[in-house]
């Protein structure tokens, strides 16, 4: 066999023939593209970690090393870092977004590289949603956290919800929780949806049950059977209320009656318990309502005056029937048939023995004609006749004066009477009034636009609902009157949406002096009360002795020198309900 060789030369070049070409070197960068997940989402615990790459290309889609990445946000003007790509143009950076929770869409990080057609940037996102509650409190859905007191009407559906900490504190809004009442006589919830329903007058607390959480405080809740005022009167110190059924209710200083003496309360507290009434009047420090066959009058008494005498309670006022009424400290006066008027004098005599009831037999007022209307004040009493107005006085030994007519007057369908001024009104007209002193020799001004179906007059405001059922109150913001706080704009008319939005339907102020400071007198100052078309009755103004329907206020908000109430507040209040029959 004949062996050939090659030349060592072919053998080395055949080799670099059969080799792959040598890879071009990458070109600058040109795109940069996400490698790791761009949202991230975690629990809250232990510091949560993302670790986020990109890689770098040419514009052959060749990786690039050696390309530096920045890491942060520009527009928080927050920086995490920067680093380089490696040998397959990858980027790496550890990011530890925080333990806090965040909600969506989360923090956010963007990764940016310089390339030949300007900067190229990814971002990324972050969302730490909180742990399992551990604490929790019961708050309704509409209230601020933590606000948990609330007062419902029976048969009013409320939602309660819950707010909620993990364990590193993060919030939780509207934690799941099963839901149930202690008392589900006095209210039920829905296991599910804590939609809370009063059943019947009383003070329950809501529950909520929630696996991982501490035991929830309770919400408790107030159920009342709100009273369902038609009328409303007011003097000095307190306020009552006639109901739908004909009850009359009272709160503020207390009353002395036949049936029911009882202190300052906030609560209404029932008159005459089973009697039915049919129209409800009051001022200064007495009150009288219409019964079937006779006028029922009562007087407030300040606490501390002496032990309470009750009345004789065959001292029924006036027998008979009746279709007005009006008192005032010396006298009460009624309308019979045929427009005669009626009157008892002294019904408010004090005595030495704490101020028993002195009632003089009821005589019969001449007068030039039919009584359409009644108004009464300190000692004077008013009424409308076809020919305009009538007043006369009543004495401290119970002598009735001689009815006179007031100069400039009409015959009114609204009259209301203060210590300062006579205020009427006709079924179209304005409100005017005239001062009583000096024995209403003054100009008639109107004070209130007309028309008005209801009004009510005090030393300081006067009050009407008109037709709409809107409350339009003029005069001093006295004690938070005119419902103005001290840094409201200063206003002398005022229209008060009611809180219901139902509107208005009877207004009642009182009459009550507001002495200067350092007078010596003793502090007091007017309040008014108010009923919707709802009959619910809100009152506001002083609240020296309850009369508002809450506790006695010796201060009120940005009031420290007057008690009061810029904002009507409901009756019953929050503190105790009228017992129903």
């Amino acid at each position: 066999m004949t062996r050939r060789w090659f030349p060592l030369a072919a053998v080395v070049a055949l080799a670099a023939a059969c080799a792959d070409p040598a890879e071009p070197a990458p070109g600058p960068p040109a795109a940069l593209e996400p490698v790791s997940p761009q949202d991230f989402r975690f629990t809250a615990g232990p510091e949560p970690v993302a670790l986020l790459v990109v890689r770098v290309r040419d514009a052959g889609g060749r990786p690039v090393p050696g390309v530096t990445v920045r890491w942060g946000n520009e527009s928080l003007a927050f920086t995490l870092g920067e680093s380089l790509t490696d040998a397959i143009g990858e980027a790496r950076m550890t990011w530890r977004p925080g333990g806090q929770a965040t909600g969506a869409p989360g923090r956010q990080l963007e990764a940016t590289v310089v390339t030949t057609a300007g900067p190229r940037v990814i971002g990324f996102t972050a969302r730490v949603d909180p742990g399992p509650v551990v604490i929790a409190t019961v708050l309704r859905a509409d209230t601020l956290p933590r606000r948990t007191g609330l007062v419902i009407e029976v048969g009013q559906r409320v939602r309660f919800t819950t707010f909620g900490r993990d364990a590193f504190g993060n919030p939780v809004q509207d934690v799941p929780a099963t839901w149930s009442t202690e008392n589900p006589a006095r209210a039920v919830a829905e296991a599910t949806t804590g939609v809370v329903t009063g059943v019947s007058q009383g003070v329950v607390r809501v529950l909520a049950a929630i696996p991982t959480a501490s035991p929830v405080p309770n919400g408790t809740v107030l159920v009342v059977d709100p009273l369902r005022a038609r009328e409303v009167a007011v003097g000095g110190n307190w306020s009552c209320a006639l109901d739908g059924s004909g009850a009359v209710y009272c709160w503020g200083v207390r009353f002395t009656t036949a049936f029911a003496p009882f202190d300052s309360v906030a609560a209404p507290r029932s008159v005459l318990p089973g009697a039915r009434f049919s129209l409800l009047s009051g001022g200064g420090a007495a009150a009288c309502a219409l019964g079937e066959d006779a006028v029922w009058c009562w007087r407030a008494r300040e606490t501390g005056v002496g032990p309470a005498t009750p009345v004789d309670p065959q001292r029924a006022l006036l027998g008979g029937v009746y279709f007005g009424v009006s008192v005032n400290d010396r006298q009460v006066c009624a309308i019979a048939r045929l427009g005669r008027v009626r009157c008892a004098t002294s019904v408010l005599r004090t005595t030495a023995g704490g101020g028993d009831l002195d009632v003089r037999p009821a005589a019969e007022l001449t007068l030039p004609g039919r009584a359409s209307r009644l108004a009464a004040s300190d000692s004077l009493t008013c009424a409308s006749l076809d020919d305009g107005v009538y007043c006369w006085s009543a004495s401290s030994e119970g002598a009735t004066g001689t009815p006179t007519r007031v100069a400039g007057s009409a015959a009114a369908e609204q009259l209301e009477l203060s210590p300062t001024r006579l205020c009427a009104a006709d079924v179209a007209g304005p409100v005017r009034c005239a001062a009583r002193a000096p024995e209403f020799g003054g100009e008639w001004a109107t004070v209130l636009a007309g028309p008005v179906r209801r009004l009510a007059v005090g030393i300081y405001a006067t009050c009407g609902v008109t037709p709409d059922a809107r409350l339009r109150c003029a005069g001093d913001n006295v004690a938070g009157l005119l419902q103005r706080r001290d840094f409201d704009p200063p206003a002398t008319l005022v229209e008060p949406p009611s809180p219901d939005g139902s509107g208005w339907s009877a207004v009642a102020v009182s009459d009550e002096f507001a002495p200067p400071a350092g007078s010596g007198f003793p502090r007091s100052a007017p309040h008014a009360c108010a009923v919707t078309g709802a009959g619910r009755t809100y009152c506001w103004g002083a609240n020296n002795r309850a009369q508002l329907g809450v506790p006695n206020a010796e201060t009120c908000g940005n009031r420290p020198a007057i008690p009061c109430s810029p904002t009507p507040l409901p009756v019953p209040s929050p503190f105790a309900a009228p017992a129903r029959r």
